[in-house]
Protein backbone atom coordinates (compact mmCIF):
# COMPACT_ATOMS: atom_id res chain seq x y z
CA UNK A 1 0.00 0.00 0.00
CA UNK A 2 1.52 3.34 -1.06
CA UNK A 3 1.13 6.58 0.85
CA UNK A 4 -1.72 7.92 -1.30
CA UNK A 5 -3.76 4.72 -1.08
CA UNK A 6 -3.25 4.52 2.66
CA UNK A 7 -4.25 8.13 3.16
CA UNK A 8 -7.47 7.63 1.13
CA UNK A 9 -8.35 4.52 3.15
CA UNK A 10 -7.78 6.32 6.45
CA UNK A 11 -9.83 9.30 5.29
CA UNK A 12 -12.71 7.03 4.25
CA UNK A 13 -12.63 5.26 7.60
CA UNK A 14 -12.63 8.57 9.45
CA UNK A 15 -15.63 9.78 7.46
CA UNK A 16 -17.50 6.54 8.18
CA UNK A 17 -16.85 6.89 11.90
CA UNK A 18 -17.93 10.54 11.86
CA UNK A 19 -21.15 9.62 10.06
CA UNK A 20 -22.18 7.13 12.75
CA UNK A 21 -22.90 9.70 15.50
CA UNK A 22 -24.66 11.92 12.94
CA UNK A 23 -26.89 9.03 11.85
CA UNK A 24 -27.64 8.16 15.47
CA UNK A 25 -28.52 11.79 16.20
CA UNK A 26 -30.84 11.90 13.18
CA UNK A 27 -32.60 8.72 14.30
CA UNK A 28 -32.99 10.10 17.84
CA UNK A 29 -34.35 13.37 16.48
CA UNK A 30 -36.86 11.50 14.29
CA UNK A 31 -37.98 9.39 17.24
CA UNK A 32 -38.48 12.49 19.41
CA UNK A 33 -40.56 14.09 16.66
CA UNK A 34 -42.67 10.91 16.30
CA UNK A 35 -43.20 10.90 20.07
CA UNK A 36 -44.36 14.53 20.01
CA UNK A 37 -46.89 13.69 17.28
CA UNK A 38 -48.15 10.59 19.09
CA UNK A 39 -48.46 12.50 22.38
CA UNK A 40 -50.60 15.13 20.64
CA UNK A 41 -52.86 12.38 19.30
CA UNK A 42 -53.24 10.87 22.77
CA UNK A 43 -54.19 14.26 24.20
CA UNK A 44 -56.64 14.84 21.34
CA UNK A 45 -58.71 11.75 22.13
CA UNK A 46 -58.60 12.38 25.89
CA UNK A 47 -60.50 15.67 25.62
CA UNK A 48 -64.08 15.74 26.88
CA UNK A 49 -65.24 17.42 23.68
CA UNK A 50 -63.61 17.27 20.26
CA UNK A 51 -64.65 18.77 16.94
CA UNK A 52 -62.90 17.99 13.67
CA UNK A 53 -63.65 19.83 10.43
CA UNK A 54 -62.42 17.82 7.46
CA UNK A 55 -62.07 18.84 3.82
CA UNK A 56 -61.26 16.20 1.21
CA UNK A 57 -59.81 17.28 -2.13
CA UNK A 58 -60.56 14.70 -4.81
CA UNK A 59 -58.43 13.84 -7.83
CA UNK A 60 -60.75 15.85 -10.10
CA UNK A 61 -60.37 18.93 -7.90
CA UNK A 62 -63.80 18.70 -6.26
CA UNK A 63 -64.13 19.28 -2.52
CA UNK A 64 -66.01 17.16 0.03
CA UNK A 65 -66.50 18.71 3.48
CA UNK A 66 -67.44 16.72 6.56
CA UNK A 67 -67.57 17.34 10.28
CA UNK A 68 -67.28 15.12 13.33
CA UNK A 69 -68.02 16.00 16.96
CA UNK A 70 -67.41 13.89 20.05
CA UNK A 71 -68.99 14.80 23.38
CA UNK A 72 -68.76 13.07 26.74
CA UNK A 73 -71.29 10.43 25.66
CA UNK A 74 -72.04 10.91 21.97
CA UNK A 75 -70.67 11.00 18.44
CA UNK A 76 -72.02 13.26 15.69
CA UNK A 77 -70.97 13.11 12.05
CA UNK A 78 -72.10 15.39 9.24
CA UNK A 79 -71.61 14.01 5.73
CA UNK A 80 -73.11 15.63 2.63
CA UNK A 81 -75.22 17.90 4.78
CA UNK A 82 -76.82 15.18 6.92
CA UNK A 83 -76.04 14.56 10.59
CA UNK A 84 -75.70 11.03 11.92
CA UNK A 85 -75.42 10.30 15.63
CA UNK A 86 -74.46 7.48 17.92
CA UNK A 87 -73.37 6.67 21.45
CA UNK A 88 -69.63 6.91 22.14
CA UNK A 89 -68.60 7.18 25.77
CA UNK A 90 -65.47 9.13 26.54
CA UNK A 91 -63.58 6.16 27.99
CA UNK A 92 -64.26 4.20 24.79
CA UNK A 93 -62.22 6.59 22.65
CA UNK A 94 -59.06 6.79 24.78
CA UNK A 95 -56.11 6.35 22.42
CA UNK A 96 -53.78 4.49 24.80
CA UNK A 97 -50.12 5.17 25.48
CA UNK A 98 -47.79 7.23 23.31
CA UNK A 99 -45.78 4.13 22.36
CA UNK A 100 -48.93 2.25 21.39
CA UNK A 101 -50.09 5.13 19.18
CA UNK A 102 -46.68 5.30 17.50
CA UNK A 103 -46.81 1.59 16.68
CA UNK A 104 -50.49 1.50 15.68
CA UNK A 105 -50.38 4.55 13.42
CA UNK A 106 -47.00 3.63 11.96
CA UNK A 107 -45.30 7.03 12.11
CA UNK A 108 -41.96 7.12 10.25
CA UNK A 109 -39.51 9.77 9.03
CA UNK A 110 -40.81 12.30 11.56
CA UNK A 111 -39.16 15.72 11.64
CA UNK A 112 -39.73 19.21 12.98
CA UNK A 113 -40.85 21.53 10.16
CA UNK A 114 -40.72 24.94 11.79
CA UNK A 115 -43.02 27.23 13.75
CA UNK A 116 -46.36 28.69 12.69
CA UNK A 117 -49.64 29.94 14.16
CA UNK A 118 -53.24 28.80 13.72
CA UNK A 119 -56.03 31.20 14.68
CA UNK A 120 -53.59 33.15 16.84
CA UNK A 121 -52.19 30.05 18.59
CA UNK A 122 -48.47 29.46 18.24
CA UNK A 123 -47.67 25.98 17.03
CA UNK A 124 -44.84 23.62 16.15
CA UNK A 125 -45.18 21.94 12.78
CA UNK A 126 -44.03 18.36 12.18
CA UNK A 127 -43.77 16.21 9.06
CA UNK A 128 -44.24 12.46 9.07
CA UNK A 129 -44.93 9.48 6.84
CA UNK A 130 -47.37 6.61 7.33
CA UNK A 131 -48.52 4.34 4.52
CA UNK A 132 -46.42 4.26 1.31
CA UNK A 133 -46.97 7.49 -0.57
CA UNK A 134 -48.80 9.18 2.34
CA UNK A 135 -47.10 12.34 3.57
CA UNK A 136 -48.52 14.41 6.42
CA UNK A 137 -47.99 17.60 8.41
CA UNK A 138 -49.42 18.39 11.84
CA UNK A 139 -49.62 21.70 13.71
CA UNK A 140 -49.38 21.18 17.49
CA UNK A 141 -50.26 23.99 19.92
CA UNK A 142 -47.34 25.23 22.00
CA UNK A 143 -49.71 26.01 24.87
CA UNK A 144 -51.87 22.88 25.07
CA UNK A 145 -49.94 20.25 23.10
CA UNK A 146 -53.12 19.53 21.10
CA UNK A 147 -53.36 19.19 17.31
CA UNK A 148 -54.70 22.32 15.63
CA UNK A 149 -54.44 21.27 11.99
CA UNK A 150 -53.45 18.22 9.95
CA UNK A 151 -52.72 17.98 6.22
CA UNK A 152 -52.40 14.62 4.47
CA UNK A 153 -51.23 14.05 0.89
CA UNK A 154 -51.76 10.63 -0.69
CA UNK A 155 -52.08 8.93 -4.10
CA UNK A 156 -55.54 8.99 -5.68
CA UNK A 157 -55.87 5.20 -5.83
CA UNK A 158 -59.57 5.29 -6.74
CA UNK A 159 -62.26 7.84 -7.57
CA UNK A 160 -63.46 7.90 -3.95
CA UNK A 161 -59.99 8.32 -2.44
CA UNK A 162 -59.03 11.96 -1.75
CA UNK A 163 -55.58 13.15 -2.80
CA UNK A 164 -55.50 15.71 0.01
CA UNK A 165 -57.16 15.78 3.43
CA UNK A 166 -57.18 18.89 5.62
CA UNK A 167 -58.49 18.78 9.19
CA UNK A 168 -58.94 21.56 11.71
CA UNK A 169 -59.73 21.00 15.39
CA UNK A 170 -61.57 22.57 18.31
CA UNK A 171 -61.85 21.30 21.88
CA UNK A 172 -64.01 21.42 25.01
CA UNK A 173 -65.61 24.86 25.59
CA UNK A 174 -65.02 25.79 21.93
CA UNK A 175 -67.22 22.91 20.76
CA UNK A 176 -70.94 23.63 20.28
CA UNK A 177 -73.47 21.15 18.92
CA UNK A 178 -75.47 22.52 15.98
CA UNK A 179 -79.25 22.45 16.37
CA UNK A 180 -79.67 19.88 13.58
CA UNK A 181 -77.23 17.51 15.29
CA UNK A 182 -79.07 17.82 18.62
CA UNK A 183 -82.40 17.17 16.89
CA UNK A 184 -81.13 14.04 15.13
CA UNK A 185 -79.69 12.77 18.40
CA UNK A 186 -83.03 13.37 20.15
CA UNK A 187 -84.80 11.41 17.40
CA UNK A 188 -82.31 8.53 17.68
CA UNK A 189 -82.67 8.34 21.46
CA UNK A 190 -86.48 8.41 21.27
CA UNK A 191 -86.46 5.67 18.65
CA UNK A 192 -84.16 3.58 20.87
CA UNK A 193 -86.44 4.05 23.87
CA UNK A 194 -89.47 3.09 21.80
CA UNK A 195 -87.67 -0.01 20.56
CA UNK A 196 -86.84 -1.06 24.14
CA UNK A 197 -90.49 -0.61 25.18
CA UNK A 198 -91.77 -2.61 22.23
CA UNK A 199 -89.27 -5.40 22.87
CA UNK A 200 -90.19 -5.49 26.56
CA UNK A 201 -93.83 -5.87 25.52
CA UNK A 202 -92.92 -8.67 23.12
CA UNK A 203 -93.95 -6.61 20.10
CA UNK A 204 -91.56 -5.63 17.29
CA UNK A 205 -91.09 -1.90 16.86
CA UNK A 206 -93.52 -0.50 14.31
CA UNK A 207 -96.00 -3.38 14.44
CA UNK A 208 -99.67 -2.81 15.23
Amino acid sequence: MNFTTGFVALAAAALALAAQPAAAATAASSNQACQAIAKARVLEWNQSRLMRHRMDTMADGSMRPSEMIFTENGMFEKVRGVWRTGQALRHQRVAGSVDNVMRRMGFTDCSWDGADSIDGQKANVYRYEQDPGMSSRIWISNETGLPLRVEIQQPAGSDDNPVKITMRYAYNDDVRLPHDAERRNWERMNWSQDWVRYMAAGQPHGSH
